[in-house]
């Protein structure tokens, strides 16, 4: 609205850019932890499988915070 101070607009924009970013953070971090570590799981050396696993159950605290 045009009555709205403008420091009250200032926070809400300020908000909306935090929150997109967040979100286009989570889901680039999503994307990468299940293509790369499939990928490791898949084509990976010996214990590939088990590396693989750790490492994403490690992230997926990075994804969630």
């Amino acid at each position: 609205p045009d009555t709205a101070s403008r420091i009250l607009k200032f926070f809400y924009y300020m908000a909306s850019i935090i929150s997109l970013s967040a979100n286009i953070l989570c889901v680039a971090n999503t994307t990468f932890l299940s293509v790369w570590g499939t990928s490791l799981a898949m084509r990976g050396p010996d214990g590939s499988m088990a590396r693989a696993v750790d490492g994403m159950y490690q992230l997926r605290r990075n994804v969630f915070v």
